[in-house]
């Protein structure tokens, strides 16, 4: 006979120790075990993150063009200041000038972290393309039947591009 121990653990859950034909679950309900995504889903992943590292860069210069509009625009409202000296013209534009700058400013900074994100959405990618070589040469192998037409055209681009 075997001595079998049930406790309630700190969970709130009964487990059982002894018996060897009990099987316990520390899993997540719905959890697929040993289930691997299927290679047009990687590639599309890949995509996915690429294509999130290309629009932040864009997102970047975008910004960056911004800032210098709104640094010109100050630069024309501090021109007009000084042909406007001892009038209320003058601490009009000054206003103006300093304002068009904070909001330049504001701007370039944006533009930073834009592009600092955009390096590390591009660095994500490579090592995802990395790993899904690594991982049964899922770009190099895949069969091009079996996979989907939207997800050929992605493929195509981004095998191309990270596996050589």
């Amino acid at each position: 006979m075997v001595n079998v121990i049930y406790y309630q653990g700190s969970d709130g859950h009964v487990h059982c120790l002894g018996d060897p034909n009990y099987l316990e679950h520390h899993g997540v309900p719905g959890m697929k075990w040993g289930v691997r995504k299927s290679p047009e889903r990687s590639l599309h992943t890949l995509y996915k993150k690429d294509r999130k590292a290309n629009k932040l860069l864009v997102k970047s210069g975008a910004l960056q063009a911004k800032s210098a509009r709104k640094r010109i625009k100050a630069d024309r409202m501090r021109a007009k200041a000084s042909k406007n000296v001892g009038t209320n013209k003058e601490a009009k534009y000054e206003r103006k000038a300093k304002s068009l700058d904070r909001q330049a400013n504001k701007l370039q900074k944006k533009a930073g972290k834009a592009m600092s994100k955009s390096g590390k959405e591009t660095s994500r990618a490579a090592k995802y393309a990395e790993k899904l070589n690594k991982r049964d040469g899922a770009l190099k192998n895949t069969e091009l039947k079996k996979l989907k037409a939207k997800h050929l055209y992605v493929g195509r681009k981004y095998a191309v591009k990270y596996v050589g």
